[in-house]
Order: structure tokens, then sequence, then C-alpha cells
């Protein structure tokens, strides 16, 4: 335990403390939620999801770029260009 950073530790603590303080005053608002809302919730939770998904997708062809495994578009492309070329000779 001696080995942990005492940084991470107290902000952990903190955040603790901070969700508690929050939820220990919490009143119920016994607000009508009418259907249209149902769509809206439904509606935000697909954009998020589609924008989490596009954002790991970048992020996951970066990391193959940087690490070789996948080349971009504008090489592919003139790679293929450069092969229909020598098969035209």
């Amino acid at each position: 335990m001696a080995n942990k950073n005492p940084r991470l530790l107290n902000a952990i603590k903190i955040l603790v403390l901070t969700v508690i303080f929050i939820f220990d005053f919490v009143q119920p608002a016994f607000a009508y939620i009418d259907p249209s809302i149902g769509a809206l919730l439904i509606q935000g939770l697909l954009g998020g999801i589609a924008g989490v998904a596009l954002f790991w997708r970048r992020i996951r062809e970066r990391i193959a770029k940087f690490i070789g495994l996948s080349q971009n578009k504008e090489e592919s492309d003139v790679n293929e260009n450069s092969n229909n070329e020598a098969e035209d000779s």
C-alpha cells in the first residue's frame, strides 16, 4: 500500500466524498415526464453511441497507422494506380 500514488488516492477520496455529498442532498422532484421526453432521450442516447463509435474508430485507425498496420487512403489509391499502369504495359 505504501507504493500507491498519494495524489491518486487524494483524488479518489475527493471524488467519493463529492458523490456522497451530491447524493446526500438529492430531493424528489415529483416532476411529470411527458412522452416526447422519451423520444428525446432515445435520440440523445443513440447520438451519443454513434459519436463514441466514430471517435473510437478514428482512434483505432490512427493507432494502426502509427504502428504501420494500415495505409491511409491516398497511399492505397497511389498503389492501385501504379499496379494498374504496370499491368497495362
